[in-house]
């Protein structure tokens, strides 16, 4: 008897060693797991969709640097470790929340097309009879100015402690010694490859491929090449890319398919400063959005339909319906699907008239119109965009840092589609986006392709800000102040995925007003996507995509009501249902404290970093 517990802890080993395998598995199906801890934190919070990359931001916060060095060091992070999703070749946007100020600022770095670019010309070498310009052609590309809208970033709101090559140097090190992929990372970079590596050129399967495939989980990338060239920018600026050699290998990649870019166009990236975002109150929180080219103000026009139909008593007051119920997502749905039918059509390059067109988005009566197509018993397939204004999947990232001092930077950099147009410049390291197949090709259009314009993007980093919780505490002597306490930030927040950024926006925004949620429990429940395609005779389709957890009787409800809903399971919840992170900016009321809340999304590999 003796031996007996001898015998037992020898058995265990053996079956340890001989019933598990010698490795672990990292590739295989993807396995949707929804939990992901709340990080908490009062120095800095960083969320990003790679670890590696919101580790790389906490470094920099941790030596000194404030939310927007740390969100530009993220941003080269993620060109080298998702380049399938941004790069160097790529667009951004980003909001900016200052501290001392309170002042909500943004900036444009998307880029221009060629300036000798016509519709015409579009129109004779692709053929008439297409609607929409080809994924891959030359036309797609317009100046990348992400780069430009980065170092913009670093002397508009950095904190001077940090120039670029300080910034990029955590990535050189990742692009030249390598970094193990991340497995929802693998997946889609294999997804992307089975469906795209027809338009790759040798240059671009060189890049992106190990031994012909995608890396794997766990695997270790590499891109000497793209190390190479951030060398250079970080050695010699961003007119070591605007301009000289590397400027002459892009303008000759994209003449190779087709396309107009010339060097004075990349002479002149230009990002544009926005002093005054876009707002609109929302169950006591002012939702911050950046004007037209950027969809942002769908987001606003569908905060403001849901207010109108509560209103009026059209649709039942949010917090008292039950969550995932029809008359929960019903209206929510059909105010997403107005919003888009006039972003889809309105928002294009931000010139004075795209203004007049955002204003009048916001304006009550426009609001009270368009409420009016509500239908409570069925989804409206009559939805067009509104004749009232005059007319004159993409691959995204988001990531934000809020810093000790409150300060906070919201930011998108993206190549549109799944790596871009497939454009690698020679010895580059990275692709060029696509971001002008955006542009419509019907003349009518205010988004109509032209010379030296931006195109429509879907990006849309958000912040929202409430009036000042911070009160006096109970006992301290200090008079409670009689004037309205100064708005503060409350979220930093994004969404990455095509027209679904706008719509989970909104979504969050609603399980943290309306159900209560925390930013993890907000992030953690189902959605739905309602793109409202247009149709050829400029109605909205009815395709309305859920996630499993929705109730059967929902689902059932929805479809009698006519929305044709699609179950999105697996690896199409990462692909097709928006990756979202969220930080939040709570007051401890007893340790008059304010503390940072880090969410990030279950549908990535993403991290939430504080400290």
């Amino acid at each position: 008897m003796a031996l007996l517990p001898y015998l037992l802890i020898a058995a265990f080993i053996f079956t340890a060693l001989y019933s598990f395998p010698s490795h672990t598995q990292l590739d295989g199906n993807f396995f949707f797991n929804p939990y992901r801890p709340t990080v908490f934190g009062t120095h800095g919070m960083v969320i990003s969709p790679q670890p590696l990359a919101s580790q790389v931001g906490l470094d920099i916060l941790k030596a000194g640097g404030n939310a927007a060095d740390a969100t530009v060091a993220i941003a080269f992070a993620i060109a080298v470790i998702e380049p399938y999703s941004s790069g160097l070749g790529g667009d951004m946007f980003c909001m900016s929340y200052n501290a001392s100020t309170g002042k909500v600022t943004g900036l444009n770095g998307s880029g221009r097309s060629a300036a000798s670019i016509s519709l015409e010309e579009v129109r004779a070498a692709i053929g008439h009879d297409l609607t929409e310009l080809p994924n891959n052609h030359g036309f797609t590309v317009n100046v990348p100015g992400a780069l430009a809208g980065l170092a913009e970033t670093i002397r508009l709101y950095g904190s001077g402690r940090f120039d670029m090559a300080d910034l990029m140097a955590p990535s050189i090190r990742l692009a030249q010694e390598g970094f193990p992929v991340a497995p929802i990372t693998a997946e889609a970079w294999q997804y992307y490859m089975d469906s795209l590596k027809d338009i790759f050129d040798d240059e671009s399967r060189d890049i992106f491929l190990i031994n012909g495939r995608a890396p794997r989980a766990g695997q270790i990338f590499r891109n000497p090449k793209l190390a190479a060239t951030m060398r250079r920018i970080a050695k010699d600026g961003i007119e070591a890319f605007y301009r000289g050699s590397m400027a002459q290998s892009i303008v000759e990649a994209v003449g190779g398919r087709g396309g107009k870019l010339d060097l004075d166009d990349l002479a002149n990236p230009a990002p544009t400063f926005i002093p005054e975002t876009l707002t609109t109150d929302f169950r006591g929180v002012r939702v911050h959005a950046l004007p037209p080219n950027s969809m942002g103000v769908v987001t606003l026009i569908t905060l403001r339909i849901l207010d109108e139909l509560t209103r009026t008593g059209k649709a039942p007051n949010l917090t008292e319906t039950k969550f995932g119920s029809a008359e929960h997502l019903h209206p929510m749905i059909e105010a997403n699907r107005i919003a888009l039918a006039d972003g889809r059509w309105y928002v294009s390059d931000p010139t004075a008239e795209a203004a007049v067109y955002a204003k009048q988005f916001l304006d009550p009566a426009y609001i009270a119109k368009r409420a009016q197509l509500f239908d409570p018993q069925r989804a409206n397939q009559a939805i067009r965009h509104s004749p009232q204004l005059p007319h004159g999947n993409s691959d995204t990232v988001y990531y934000s840092v809020v810093d000790g001092d409150g300060n906070a930077c919201s930011m998108h950099t993206s190549i549109s589609l799944p790596f871009g147009s497939g454009i690698a410049p020679i010895g580059s390291g990275f692709v060029l986006h696509n971001r002008g197949k955006s542009f419509s090709l019907d003349p009518d259009s205010p988004n109509v392709i032209g010379p030296a314009k931006r195109s429509l993007h879907t990006l849309t980093p958000a912040l929202a800000t409430a009036p000042s919780r911070r009160r006096p505490a109970s006992g301290s002597g200090r008079a409670e102040s009689t004037v309205e306490p100064p708005h503060e930030l409350m979220y930093s927040f994004g969404v990455v995925g095509s027209y679904m950024q706008t719509e989970t926006q909104v979504q969050l925004l609603v399980n943290m007003l309306a159900f209560g949620d925390s930013p993890q429990g907000a992030l953690d429940r189902p959605r739905y996507r309602a793109d409202a395609k247009p149709r050829a005779n400029g109605t909205a389709d009815t395709t309305l995509m859920m996630e499993e957890e929705f109730p059967q009787e929902t689902r059932d409800k929805l479809t009698h009501r006519g929305f044709q809903v699609t179950l999105q399971t697996g690896f199409g919840r990462y692909d097709m249902m928006g990756r979202a992170h969220i930080i939040a900016r709570h007051y401890d009321q007893e340790a008059d404290q304010y503390v940072l809340i880090g969410a990030t999304d279950p549908r990535t590999d993403g991290q939430a970093l504080g400290w």
